[in-house]
């Protein structure tokens, strides 16, 4: 997994008006952007991964327990 870190200006101790060309620097260009919503999208489906199969988990689990249940019933 690699990562990927916004490209920004470094920050200095006084600032000055800001002009124009400062405030276009401090955007964030297209690639930026593109690779935030690379970043967003893994997270999601790292999440989705994790939410099915700890869905599956619970159903082997309730599957076990009620075939066990039934075996106490005798």
């Amino acid at each position: 997994m690699t990562v990927i870190t916004a490209k920004t200006e470094p920050r200095t101790a006084s600032r000055g008006p800001q002009t124009p060309g400062r405030a276009v620097a401090c955007t964030l260009d297209s690639a930026s952007t593109a690779s935030h919503v690379e970043v967003v999208k893994r997270f999601c489906k790292l999440i989705l991964v994790i939410v099915l199969l700890s869905a599956s988990a619970v159903g082997v689990v309730a599957l076990k327990s009620a075939i066990w249940i039934s075996h106490f019933n005798y």
